[in-house]
């Protein structure tokens, strides 16, 4: 039986942090401005952080927290009309907070590998349990395969893994699934379904956090019933 705590949903209880606007108007070169400006503050971040790390190290006054706020003035500075970057390889990359979302392609797999994952990996309807979503179906994103030499994850990128409840929350513009930014293709999310996130509930351990997109809803599912299956998307990165 599918264990989802319905006390816990909450419609509008989601802080969505994002773009308001789409970038249709924004005239290109403006647009290159923008994320040119977000992409060198992220190089600089980079940059004050091996800095103050290295300060850290030899017992000097350091200032890790002074980082992030000059990243965060500079992309604000840079405005808001260049958050997402479609990356061309089945990903975007989400300049303000640095991560990388995998972009899922309409449907759903017809069938399932010996592990419980769709041979469709990226369908945007399949649904797993926690266990699986967690284990088997990020193993096949991070390149699972039975060779000797080595494996090649998705996009070239072997650390994706699932968002947490905070990172799932800045994935679109607003509640709905109509809201997303059109760079993560069509349709971004399901429409009426629930994602998992990697983050546990700290009164029960055996439950973790899911976001829906359709109503804003916000609230906790079992880890441990197999029978309880939802949507996830990967992500790596962030700050």
């Amino acid at each position: 039986m599918t264990r989802i705590n319905p006390r816990t949903i909450a419609v509008g209880a989601v802080v969505v942090i994002g773009l308001l606007l789409g970038n249709s108007g924004v005239k290109a070169d403006a647009l290159l401005d923008c994320r040119l400006a977000k992409l060198k503050a992220a190089s600089d971040r980079a940059k004050c952080l091996t800095t103050e790390q290295g300060k850290k190290l030899k017992g000097l006054p350091f200032d890790l927290t002074g980082c992030e706020v000059q990243f965060d003035a500079a992309i604000a500075a840079a405005g808001m009309a260049c958050r997402f970057i479609d990356n061309g390889n089945g990903t975007v990359s989400d300049l303000n907070t640095l991560l990388m979302w995998e972009k899922k392609v309409s449907g759903y797999s017809p069938i399932k590998d010996v592990r419980g994952v769709g041979t469709c990996l990226h369908c945007v309807d399949d649904r797993y349990s926690w266990a699986t979503a967690a284990s088997e179906f990020l193993s096949k994103v991070n390149g699972r395969t039975n060779s000797n030499y080595g494996q090649t994850g998705f996009a070239g990128f072997e650390d994706w893994r699932m968002p947490n409840v905070a990172e799932l929350t800045t994935f679109e513009n607003c509640g709905f699934p109509s809201c997303a930014d059109p760079v993560f293709g069509a349709p971004p999310t399901q429409a009426y379904g629930r994602y998992w996130t990697s983050s546990s509930d700290d009164a029960f351990p055996n439950w973790a956090w899911i976001i829906g997109f359709n109503f804003a809803e916000i609230g906790t599912a079992s880890k441990d019933d197999p029978d309880t299956r939802l949507l996830v998307r990967a992500v790596r990165g962030g700050r």
